[in-house]
């Protein structure tokens, strides 16, 4: 692998490969709270992973920035 190809798929890749693994593996190891949350907020909470699923938000962002993901649990 060239440097420049190891350098973009650091910038746009494995940063977003990473934290999905981080979530994904909070959300399987703590399953009374992920359970907790979808009942809880379940559709608003759904929504978000629909954005990020569709590029319209990614999971470095959901990380580094918790308002994102905290205000859709605490909005009514």
């Amino acid at each position: 692998m060239g440097p420049i190809y190891q350098s973009l798929l650091e910038k746009h890749i494995l940063g977003e490969l990473r934290a999905a693994r981080f979530l994904a593996r909070l959300l399987y190891r703590y399953p009374r709270i992920r359970n907790g949350a979808f009942r809880w907020r379940g559709q608003k909470l759904c929504e978000f992973v629909t954005q990020i699923i569709m590029g319209e938000r990614g999971y470095c962002e959901a990380m580094k920035k918790p308002a994102n993901y905290l205000g859709w649990i605490s909005r009514d």
